[in-house]
C-alpha cells in the first residue's frame, strides 16, 4: 500500500517498542497510514483479524480512537460501537499504532473548543481513507472538536500547521513527546488535495475526489502543542484575505500589507514556536521547510508585511 504524501518520523531509541508506547486494555489506540520509523523505514499499517483470523477492512479502523478491550498473548481486541477487531502484536513496533490517553490539560481543551464551531487558519492537510486502499489529504474550514487526545510514550515529529511529517522532505517538524491528536468533526469546506491509491483505484480516482465531504466525516490533526492548536483552530471566525495568484512574483507584491491575522488565515500557523500572543510579536515568520515550499514573511512596526519571499518550484 502506497503510503501518504506527507508521513510521519517516529523517532524512538530502539527498534522495539518501549512498554509505554503499546495498548493498555481500558485505554485507547490511534491506528494510522503514513508513520515511519527512524532513520525513514516505513511503518506499516497495522493488519486486522476477525476472531478466526481472518483479514479485516483496516478502513473503518484508521484514524480514530479506537477503544482496547481485551488483551491476549498474541493480540489485543479493539472496539469502535459494536464493532470489534483483532490487532496482532506481530512485529507491532514496525506498525503504526499510537496509543492514547486523556489529561486534565487535553480534557479542557476539548471543552474549551467543543461548545461552538472553530474556523480553521490555513490549509492543514488531514488524512482521510476514502474507500479501502484510497488514501485522501483533505482541507477544511469549519470543524467541531469532538476530542482531544495525548499521543502516549512515543516522540513524534510534529508539523506547527498540524501532521505527521517526512523528516526528508521538510525541516519544519517539532519533536513533540507529548503531541496532541484533535479529533474533528468537518461541517464546512472540506476540499480534497492530494491522494496516494493502490493502482487498480486509479480509473476511479476522479469520482472518489469529488466524495470526500461525504465520506470524511472525521479527521485527525496531530499538534506539537497546545500553542498550535491555539493559533490554528479558533472560535472566531478568521479575517477575510485577498486571492493570492499562483505566481510568486504576484504573490509576493499581494502579500505587501497584509496583517498578522491575514497572513495566519492564509497559511496558518508559521514554523516559530510560542503562543500565539508571543509570536504575534516577532518581526519574521517562515512557512515550509525544503527548497521549494518555504514562504518568509517580515513585518514593519505596525504589524504588517513589509517583505514576502515567496520559493520556486523546480
Amino acid at each position: 500500500m502506497v503510503t501518504l504524501l506527507l508521513a510521519g518520523a517516529l523517532l524512538t531509541q530502539t527498534s522495539s517498542t518501549s512498554s509505554a508506547s503499546r495498548p493498555e486494555v481500558g485505554g485507547f489506540v490511534l491506528l494510522t497510514d503514513g508513520a515511519a520509523l527512524p532513520y525513514g523505514a516505513p511503518r506499516t499499517v497495522p493488519a486486522l483479524t476477525d476472531a478466526q483470523g481472518h483479514p479485516v477492512s483496516r478502513s473503518p479502523w484508521l484514524n480514530r480512537p479506537i477503544k482496547v478491550v481485551r488483551e491476549t498473548g498474541t493480540a489485543y481486541l479493539l472496539a469502535k460501537g459494536k464493532s470489534q477487531v483483532w490487532l496482532p502484536k506481530r512485529q507491532l513496533e514496525t506498525k503504526s499504532v499510537f496509543p492514547l490517553v486523556q489529561t486534565t490539560n487535553s480534557w479542557a481543551m476539548a471543552q474549551e473548543f467543543g461548545q461552538s464551531t472553530v474556523w480553521v487558519n490555513g490549509r492543514p492537510l488531514l488524512p482521510c481513507e476514502v474507500v479501502p486502499g484510497y488514501h485522501a489529504l483533505v482541507t477544511l474550514k469549519t470543524a467541531r472538536v469532538a476530542s482531544v487526545w495525548v499521543v502516549k510514550g512515543d516522540r513524534l515529529e510534529v508539523s506547527p500547521q498540524s501532521g505527521l511529517t517526512q523528516g526528508d522532505l521538510v525541516s519544519n517538524e517539532r519533536v513533540s513527546g507529548q503531541a496532541v491528536v484533535v479529533m474533528l468533526t468537518p461541517t464546512a469546506g472540506v476540499r480534497f488535495m492530494a491522494a496516494a491509491m493502490n493502482p487498480d483505484l486509479q480509473d476511479q480516482s476522479a469520482k472518489l475526489m469529488t466524495q470526500v465531504s461525504q465520506r470524511c466525516t472525521q479527521l485527525p490533526a496531530l499538534y506539537a502543542t497546545a500553542d498550535d492548536i491555539r493559533r490554528t483552530l479558533s472560535t472566531a471566525r478568521p479575517v477575510r484575505v485577498p486571492t493570492l495568484s499562483n505566481d510568486p512574483d504576484a504573490q509576493q507584491r499581494t502579500l505587501i500589507g497584509w496583517t498578522k491575522a491575514q497572513v495566519l488565515a492564509q497559511y496558518g500557523s508559521p514554523n516559530e514556536p510560542g503562543s500565539l500572543q508571543s509570536i504575534l510579536k516577532l518581526k519574521a515568520w517562515s512557512y515550509g521547510g525544503d527548497a521549494y515550499s518555504m514562504v518568509l514573511l517580515s513585518f514593519g512596526p505596525d504589524g504588517r508585511v513589509t517583505k514576502a519571499v515567496i520559493s520556486r518550484s523546480p
